[in-house]
């Protein structure tokens, strides 16, 4: 193994690439790229991330725009140089020409680019600029199942409620009658709402069974619903 040492004098600031080689009379070896910075600072990220969002509406084309011009500054040159050094989306949906980033189609639902900001003496640095598409009419349709899902769970119960709760015993009634005689019957209701005509017997006058129902509770109690304008006592509303 053998080594070679050798000077170099530049005539000028800038960043410089150079290559060594040793020659035999059989073989030439070549020596990897070296890139040296003399004497020039190299752009600073002023901005290290930026990022855009887009909506798209299902309806007109989804375009987007983005000015990086702002996020890296330079010493020495008040204008830099910006190159795409990687990118997340096809090539044919972005151009960047005079430091705007332009993309007229997502091929994705979002992504990255890596930018590359050089200025005139060949120093250089890299940002990324993040870039993503939010489909609108998809999240509203997501809402929109969210609540229809909690308005069925709300009628469900509603319905379980009413209609599938089950009695825990049976239901005796008396009536006075304005003759002063009374009757009486004795029910066993499954489950649900029970209107008070099926249990058999006249109303009293002014009264109407129809509009009055028990409703199951699962409980040994029920509560009485009554509808219509409801119970009077000496013209007085006492209940509905």
């Amino acid at each position: 193994m053998g080594f070679m040492r050798c000077c170099l004098k530049y005539d000028d600031y800038g960043m410089y690439k150079f290559t060594s080689f040793a020659k035999s009379d059989q073989t030439t070896a070549w020596s990897d790229t070296i890139i040296q910075n003399v004497g020039n600072i190299p752009p600073e990220v002023v901005t290290d991330k930026i990022g855009r969002k887009v909506y798209d509406w299902w309806v007109f084309p989804v375009e987007c725009e983005v000015d990086i011009s702002g996020a890296v500054k330079d010493t020495e040159d008040s204008e830099l140089k910006y190159s795409i050094d990687s990118a997340s989306f096809l090539e044919e949906s972005y151009t960047l020409e005079n430091g705007i980033l332009k993309m007229n189609d997502f091929d994705m639902q979002k992504g990255s680019f890596t930018i590359r900001a050089e200025d005139s003496m060949g120093a250089y640095q890299n940002f990324e600029v993040y870039v993503e598409k939010v489909d609108v009419p998809f999240y509203i349709l997501i809402s929109l199942g969210i609540v229809i899902v909690l308005i069925l769970v709300v009628v469900d119960i509603y319905l379980y409620r009413i209609f599938l709760i089950y009695f825990k015993g049976s239901f005796s009634m008396e009536v006075q009658y304005e003759n002063g005689g009374t009757a009486s019957s004795t029910k066993i209701p499954v489950r649900g709402r029970w209107k008070l005509n099926r249990i058999g017997l006249r109303a009293p006058k002014n009264i109407q069974f129809k509009k009055i129902y028990i409703q199951a509770t699962g409980k040994p109690f029920v509560k009485l619903h009554i509808g219509g304008k409801g119970l009077f006592y000496n013209n007085r509303r006492i209940s509905g």
